[in-house]
């Protein structure tokens, strides 16, 4: 139970710091969400894991980024796949996507 609270507690403060970015307009959404991701495969590469607080950032973040960045249900495909390759370049790993 105690890790479900923790949780919850990471989504509240998420879902506070997605008001008050949503404010600054959708370019700064989509800059937090390249960000969340760059931030996730660099803790990856050296086999670390998230914080509660930066995997409840990035479940807020990464619906929105798709979403914000697509114009239609095809392109949102390519769009996460556009994501996911600039994290991963940001974050100096090899990239390719199947």
């Amino acid at each position: 139970m105690f890790a479900r609270a923790t949780v919850t507690r990471a989504t509240a403060r998420a879902r506070a710091r997605r008001r008050t970015l949503t404010s600054e307009g959708p370019d700064a959404l989509i800059r937090a969400g390249e960000d969340a991701v760059r931030t996730t495969f660099a803790r990856y590469a050296d086999a670390q894991v998230l914080t509660d607080d930066e995997l409840a950032w990035l479940t807020l973040l990464l619906p929105i980024l798709i979403e914000v960045t697509a114009t239609n249900r095809e392109d949102a495909i390519e769009t996460a796949e556009a994501a996911v390759e600039t994290a991963l370049t940001g974050a100096e790993l090899e990239v390719r996507i199947e």
